[in-house]
């Protein structure tokens, strides 16, 4: 399914403005499903939502009709999310096992792979930055991390058998929330600003360029 969940932002900085909406892959309108600030699908049939109040709940959802069909279900209360940070990100296994952030510190981050029992190996030693997202490409062989620094933001596309790495930057974006096309050979993610905001798309690969999917 292709649809892509949207995590949209009247004021990014207000998380209780945040809507959660879903818009195709060649963008148009957003179908506004409820508030929340994080969101994940769940098989076979749940949102996870978190909320601006630092609640993490689970959603009954049609992915049909992109409609809620039941009452929520807390499952984490008493996190902080504030602004863009990424307390509150959430992800799901294949399980139904859910993954959460409930703190972060950027002045060191380094891509490693988190094995079941908890234990990390570190994926390139030489390298390490303010790694504010990461998603991996669903065969595993590529890697979408966004970056932030002094300059503006970057989205690195790194192959993560040769270490070959694209770099995207659009001056004056934050770029957030980068996931991968069921297929794998496209990667959307999200550009935000004081002034404007949208969703955008790249092909993996090659010298990817960016492309508006929804602004």
């Amino acid at each position: 399914h292709l649809e892509r969940f949207v995590e949209g932002r009247a004021d990014f900085q207000k998380t209780s403005e945040w809507q959660i909406a879903v818009v195709g892959p060649d963008g148009g309108v957003p179908k506004v499903i409820m508030p929340g600030v994080r969101v994940a699908y769940a098989q076979p049939g749940h949102l996870i939502v978190t909320r601006a109040n630092g609640t993490i709940v689970a959603v009954p959802f049609d992915l049909r009709s992109l409609r809620v069909t039941g009452p929520e279900r807390p499952l984490v209360i008493g996190l902080q999310t504030v602004g863009i940070s990424n307390n509150g990100s959430i992800s799901v296994s294949r399980t139904g096992r859910l993954l959460y952030l409930i703190g972060e510190d950027w002045s060191a981050t380094d891509l490693v792979r988190v094995r079941r029992g908890g234990s990390a190996v570190a994926v390139d030693t030489t390298r390490s930055g303010n790694f504010a997202a990461v998603a991996a490409s669903p065969d595993g062989r590529w890697a979408a991390l966004t970056v932030t620094g002094a300059g503006p933001d970057e989205l690195r596309l790194r192959d993560l058998g040769t270490g070959a790495t694209v770099r995207l930057a659009e001056p004056g974006l934050f770029l957030r929330s980068p996931v991968f096309a069921p297929n794998g050979d496209t990667v959307i993610f999200a550009g935000l600003s004081l002034r404007k905001m949208g969703i955008f798309r790249a092909a993996v690969g090659g010298t990817a360029a960016l492309e508006p999917v929804l602004t």
